[in-house]
Parts: C-alpha cells; sequence; structure tokens
C-alpha cells in the first residue's frame, strides 16, 4: 500500500515538473519559469546579478504590471 502511494505521488511530482519548469530557464524565445509563462525579450529591460558570486539574478521589466497580470493563479 505504500509502495502504491510512493508510486502515485511520484507520478504526480513528475507530471508537474514536466508541466511547469521550476527552474530559469533562457533561450532564444525568452525567459520561462514557473509562475510566469514565457517573458519575451521585449519585456525585459535588464538583467542584473544581485551580488557577486551570488546565485540570485534580478530582471528589470518594461511593464511589471503588465506581466503580473499574466502570472499563473496559485489556487
Amino acid at each position: 500500500m505504500i509502495g502504491l502511494l510512493l508510486v502515485v505521488f511520484g507520478t504526480m511530482s513528475l507530471a508537474m515538473a514536466r508541466g511547469r519548469p521550476v527552474a530559469l530557464r533562457i533561450d532564444r524565445h525568452g525567459v520561462s519559469g514557473y509562475y510566469v509563462r514565457t517573458l519575451n525579450w521585449t519585456d525585459i529591460l535588464r538583467f542584473d546579478r544581485m551580488e557577486r558570486g551570488s546565485g540570485s539574478l534580478g530582471i528589470e521589466l518594461f511593464d511589471r504590471d503588465e506581466v503580473r497580470r499574466r502570472q499563473r493563479r496559485l489556487m
């Protein structure tokens, strides 16, 4: 029974990970991630690395409010 439960949760996790990228992806179409569909290069003003050696990346947008309207709802 517990094995079946683990298989179900594993399958659900893989399906969610495949359907929604959990990491930042940068390609020729733009930038995409978990909550926002692809940001076209025309949406992005500039990139800013937060600190030297940091894993954080800031993205400044031309119109932040318009991008927020395109965000997925959590529930």
